[in-house]
């Protein structure tokens, strides 16, 4: 398993699967779920991105408000 890397779920367009950090997060719907997969002491684990991550990955000012 190559990490880090994005993983996507629940999309209803079933385009649900894995995409590198090195490109912009594909579009967000309400319906899409994001997580980063990592490993930590050999065991693989997975973080849903909270919106303060996908804020990151839009570019947004931290202290920019929604």
């Amino acid at each position: 398993m190559r990490v880090p890397f994005l993983i996507t779920h629940y999309g209803k367009d079933c385009s649900s699967g894995w995409q590198s950090l090195d490109g912009p997060l594909r579009i967000q719907t309400t319906l899409d779920q994001f997580g980063i997969a990592t490993k930590s002491g050999g065991e693989p684990m997975l973080r849903i991105l909270q919106v303060g991550d996908l804020k990151a990955t839009m570019g947004f000012a931290r202290n920019y408000t929604l």
